[in-house]
């Protein structure tokens, strides 16, 4: 299905006796950073269980490339279902995750800020976090709104059909919330708790 992350994921069936669909995720060889997420998220996902998570069904840890087998969700990417015809979806892209967690593999309760101002930053732009038909410094969205509010031009980026005969309130909002997306986007240290996000949007 995809390589782009530092673990490659593949569609598969179970054996005859149960056909479901699965999704099989397993480390790079070599690569010891690929290695430890996976092996980190075995760890995460052991310890929740919510409706809005993917089911991890089964692992394999002792192997060379651990493993990691998880209910498949057909439902498209999160740009698609944030643009598309059924405007539903998730995504586990690098570009919604945060640049700390990446690093350091640490979860915390602010780990999903990070992606919560990626996803406001879409709505508010419509505009991809990845697209490489920006100039090369701006291919990230959440770079490239950083950039443009440290020169304060944020209302450059927001989407027109949003601006289009919106009234001094809403344009004063939606600048608010492009400010508060990008604060969103500060590093863990900085950055709140999801609900305390919520509360500043408030």
């Amino acid at each position: 299905m995809t390589s782009s992350a530092p673990a490659a994921t593949a569609r598969s069936t179970r054996p005859s006796y149960d056909v479901r669909v699965v999704v099989v995720k397993c480390a790079k060889v070599g690569n010891t950073k690929s290695t430890e997420q996976v092996l980190n998220e075995v760890h995460i996902l052991c310890k929740v269980n919510h409706r809005s998570l993917v089911c991890l069904l089964g692992c394999y840890i002792e192997l060379e490339q651990p493993l990691l087998v998880y209910e498949y969700i057909d439902n498209g990417t999160l740009f698609e279902c944030l643009n598309g015809p059924n405007r539903v979806y998730l995504s586990g892209m690098l570009s919604y995750l945060d640049p700390e967690y990446y690093r350091n593999y640490q979860l915390m309760d602010k780990s999903d800020v990070y992606s919560c101002g990626v996803v406001l930053l879409e709505l508010l732009t419509l505009q991809k976090a990845i697209d490489f038909n920006r100039e090369v410094d701006d291919v990230n969205l959440a770079v490239y709104v950083q950039r443009v509010v440290e020169e304060e031009r944020i209302m450059d980026v927001v989407d027109p059909a949003l601006k289009k005969g919106a009234s001094t309130l809403e344009l004063e909002t939606m600048k608010a919330m492009g400010f508060l997306a990008v604060w969103m986007l500060g590093g863990v240290e900085a950055e709140p708790a999801v609900h305390e996000g919520g509360d500043r949007g408030d």
